[in-house]
């Protein structure tokens, strides 16, 4: 991440990840070692569980945390009036009426925050939906536009100086083919 040293992915403790990819391993204790995440217990990961939209708030806060911010990002001072500063917003207002289910405040200063830096993505004006699983495609939402906080994106590309990086993205949201033929089913009709 932008300004932030990555761990080494030494073993953090979590014995539930230890029939898991190298690769699952390493990054698994990365993201502890930077305090993105806890652990669902001391020594637990839960690295087959789903993810909740209050944990991935309080992923997306940890990190902005973790790193320094960019050019479209905006910082507040950690605490005060001076001293360290963090990405956050010092803004404390929100529309969501269903905050009483979180169950850390820390979750709730996140989704607050994330709220009002634009990196929430919700289903109505008042409900974030903290209990429910996030999808794939709002992860995705909610990471790019956590993204767009420590990362200096151009959108135009015919005078752009050596210096920047283009970045453009496209999501696409794949309708699953049902089947409905014989032969799609993998069966096949014969007549006598």
């Amino acid at each position: 991440p932008a300004g932030a040293t990555l761990g080494t992915g030494a073993d953090q403790g979590c014995t539930d990840i230890a029939g898991k990819s190298t690769e699952i391993q390493t990054a698994s204790n990365q993201i502890r070692q930077l305090g993105i995440t806890v652990g669902k217990t001391a020594t637990t990961f839960a690295p087959d569980d789903y993810v909740t939209r209050e944990e991935m708030a309080l992923f997306i806060s940890r990190l902005l945390k973790a790193v320094k911010v960019g050019p479209g990002g905006n910082e507040e001072f950690v605490s005060g009036t001076s001293g360290a500063k963090e990405i956050k917003s010092a803004d404390t207002d929100h529309n969501f009426t269903d905050l009483g289910t979180v169950t850390l405040m820390e979750t709730q200063n996140a989704i607050i925050s994330l709220w009002n830096l634009g990196v929430t993505e919700v289903i109505a004006a008042t409900l974030y939906e903290p209990n429910t699983n996030i999808s794939r495609l709002n992860m995705a939402q909610m990471m790019a536009a956590g993204l767009l906080m420590v990362m200096e994106v151009v959108t135009s590309s015919r005078q752009m100086p050596s210096n920047r990086i283009s970045i453009s993205a496209r999501v696409e949201i794949a309708t699953p083919h049902v089947p409905n033929s014989p032969s799609a089913l993998g069966s096949s009709v014969s007549y006598p």
